[in-house]
Formats: structure tokens, C-alpha cells, sequence
């Protein structure tokens, strides 16, 4: 009876190893039917979109709107690029910038004497830089009134 018994846990056993294998196997296949079935999606759209290019070409007109809205950028840049390279006439050994041009000397009053220009040297004028986002914390200055 024993040895019957055994048979039977062996049979099991077997059996469900089977199952597992049965049921990976579906698993997987059930994997690859969703990436056909995904990929007979997107050769549908594919090709539909092929057909509307070819409808397009053959009645002369640009293959999709947004070919035509990329031409139009591309050809105002260049025009624009044109114009802003034609409009710049940069000096030799001069470096671009964005800054505010700054005065290096000053001319003095012709009634002291000539107008030559001098250079700032230690003196050159204050000119203070705007207020940052941190002035926001302090309180604004209230001088004293003062009665003569």
C-alpha cells in the first residue's frame, strides 16, 4: 500500500510541474500576442499615414501641416539671419556683449581748460547696481524730520 502511495505523490508531482510549465508557456505566448497584435497597430497607422503622403504629393500639396509650419520657421530665421548679420558691423578685436557701455575717461569743461579727455583712474563715478529680490525684507528708511 505504501508503494502505491508513493506512485500517486510521484504522478502528482509530476503532474503539477506540468501545470506550471503548461501555464508559463501560455503566459508567454499571451506576451507575444499583445506585441503582434501592438506592432499590426502601429504598421496600420503606418501605412495609412504612407497613403495620405502619397494622396498629398500627387495633388501638389505639402506633405503634412507641420512640414509646411517648419519651411515657414526655417525660411523667416534665415531671413532674419540675414538681416541682424547685414545690420551688425562688429569692429576687429571687439568681443560681444550685452552689457551697457560704460564711458573709461571723461571730457571736463572746456572753461578749465581743454577738452581732453581723462581717465577715471581711483575716482571713477559710483553707479549702483539695481535693487535685488532680497530688499524685500528690509524696511525702507524713514529719516527724521528736521524743523529749522
Amino acid at each position: 500500500m505504501l508503494y502505491f502511495a508513493g506512485k500517486v505523490n510521484d504522478f502528482q508531482s509530476k503532474l503539477r510541474d506540468a501545470t506550471k510549465c503548461m501555464m508559463a508557456a501560455v503566459s508567454e505566448l499571451s506576451m507575444y500576442q499583445a506585441t503582434a497584435m501592438k506592432l499590426q497597430q502601429q504598421k496600420r497607422h503606418a501605412q495609412s499615414k504612407l497613403e495620405e503622403l502619397k494622396w498629398r504629393l500627387v495633388s501638389k500639396e505639402p506633405p503634412s501641416d507641420s512640414a509646411l509650419n517648419q519651411l515657414d520657421r526655417l525660411v523667416r530665421g534665415q531671413t532674419n539671419a540675414c538681416s541682424s548679420r547685414a545690420s551688425k558691423v562688429e569692429l576687429p578685436n571687439t568681443a560681444r556683449t550685452t552689457a551697457e557701455p560704460r564711458p573709461n575717461a571723461y571730457i571736463p569743461d572746456v572753461a578749465q581748460g581743454l577738452g581732453v579727455p581723462k581717465p577715471y583712474s581711483s575716482l571713477a563715478p559710483f553707479r549702483p547696481s539695481a535693487a535685488g529680490s532680497t530688499m524685500r525684507h528690509y524696511r525702507p528708511p524713514n529719516p527724521p524730520v528736521l524743523s529749522l
